[in-house]
């Protein structure tokens, strides 16, 4: 998980608002469902959050988490 996390954290810029929004709401349905696995790996838990952060950010400007 975490190369396509990589991946995702220096391309999501390059998205649209639309493709941005379903990112978001894709990653927070990811982390529900693969919770445990996530938080086993420092990385992937780290990355996955710094993401989900500047997402929130940009779809919800003044808001977090």
């Amino acid at each position: 998980m975490g190369e396509v996390l990589f991946h995702l954290e220096n391309r999501w810029q390059t998205f649209g608002p639309d493709q941005r929004a379903a990112l978001r709401d894709l990653l927070y349905l990811v982390y529900e469902r693969l919770h445990d696995e996530i938080h086993a790996s420092a990385f992937d838990y780290e990355i996955l959050w710094r993401i989900l952060n500047a997402l929130d950010e940009v779809t919800h400007p003044g808001r977090r988490g």
